[in-house]
């Protein structure tokens, strides 16, 4: 712009000393009075120039002020704009995070609710069994009282029938002794010719062995003879047999006489203990 601004002036000037060298003598001016109007010129030209290049200047100072600004602000658009998409890829994570944590949160909860459900239904069907059992044993108990029941009333009706066939036995060893005591001794004709009664006491064989495998001889129950008892009876309540009872008390001589309050030892049943 400033070049063009100068050619210009010289442009001018150069038209002006034509123009002035072109006039008729006739009718030009005093050459001094010319001279003095073309340096007039001359000089107002250059002022003006010279104004023009000042603003020239001036105007090429603001416009590299302006640059530099404009170079400054893109700097600083260019560093806003790396802030922004910066922020914008925090915000995006943070965005992605948020969605992750409420993606696991959603998984979590829809975990929980499944397992609640499955927590439920497992406990209903433990009441559904629990009662089924309950109920199972409630009838298990009445059957067993009603059992029980049954089983006592036909343990009374037996132990009344084993009453009666004890007083039977008891009766029926009672008679037999008395026709044993009743009935007349053998006697044997002595070569003198007189006769003497002799009683002769059953023979005792011990064999020293049980009868029966599960019979112990070594642990045994100490039995004190009451009236009325006899070896046969005494056997028969241990559920052992008269041998057995024999075998163990060897100061018994008769087995049919016993007397009351003797003592005597009765073996035991190995599966009793």
């Amino acid at each position: 712009m400033k070049i063009a601004g100068v050619f210009h002036v010289l442009l001018a000037l150069s038209l002006v000393v034509a123009g002035c060298a072109t006039t008729k003598p006739d009718t030009m001016t005093p050459v001094t009075t010319q001279l003095a109007q073309v340096r007039s010129d001359v000089r107002s030209l250059e002022d003006k120039t010279k104004s023009i290049s000042q603003s020239v200047e001036d105007i090429q100072t603001k416009i590299a002020v302006v640059e530099r600004e404009n170079l400054h602000v893109q700097n600083v658009i260019r560093q806003d704009q790396a802030t922004i998409t910066e922020t914008l890829k925090k915000i995006n994570a943070q965005l992605n995070a948020r969605v992750s944590q409420n993606e696991i949160q959603a998984a979590i909860d829809n975990i929980t609710k499944a397992n609640a459900a499955e927590i439920e239904r497992m406990n209903q069907t433990i009441s559904k069994v629990v009662k089924t059992v309950e109920q199972a044993n409630t009838d298990l108990q009445k059957n067993v009282a009603k059992d029980l029941t049954t089983l006592r009333n036909e343990s009374k009706a037996l132990q009344v029938q084993l009453n009666a066939n004890l007083d039977k036995t008891d009766r029926l060893e009672r008679s037999i002794r008395t026709l044993g005591s009743s009935a007349p001794a053998k006697a044997t004709a002595p070569a003198g010719g007189n006769t003497q009664k002799t009683e002769t006491a059953t023979p005792i064989k011990r064999t020293g062995t049980p009868s029966r495998d599960d019979i112990d001889y070594v642990n045994v129950y100490k039995h004190q003879v009451v009236s009325g008892e006899t070896l046969w009876k005494i056997a028969r309540d241990y559920n052992v047999a008269i041998q057995d009872i024999l075998n163990v008390n060897p100061d018994i001589s008769d087995q049919k006489m016993l007397d009351i309050g003797q003592t005597i030892y009765v073996p035991s049943i190995k599966t009793d203990r």
